[in-house]
């Protein structure tokens, strides 16, 4: 983005935060975890770990650390919970 604009890039990571309110990291971060918890609504995946990956994540690790950050809950509790309550299970 820095070379599409021609601006620093301090100079687009303040004009992004304006705009969207949310810095580029935070914001890709947001885009990353609303995308894995839409596959795990649809239960399109065949594990977490591969549900981590293909969402774009380094390791399952760093996908449970903002799972946890975002929705108070890793991905296990969270599948659990609504597997008890008519949803989904994480089998």
């Amino acid at each position: 983005m820095v070379e599409e604009t021609g601006w620093s890039r301090k100079h687009l990571i303040s004009q992004f935060r304006e705009h969207i309110g949310l810095a580029p990291k935070m914001f890709a971060r947001v885009m990353r975890f609303g995308s894995a918890v839409d596959r795990l609504r649809r239960r399109d995946h065949t594990s977490l770990t591969e549900l981590a990956l293909d969402c774009g994540y380094y390791d399952q690790a760093h996908f449970d650390r903002d799972f946890r950050a975002f929705a108070g809950t890793t991905p296990t509790e969270l599948l659990t919970t609504l597997g008890s309550h008519g949803g989904f299970s994480s089998e």
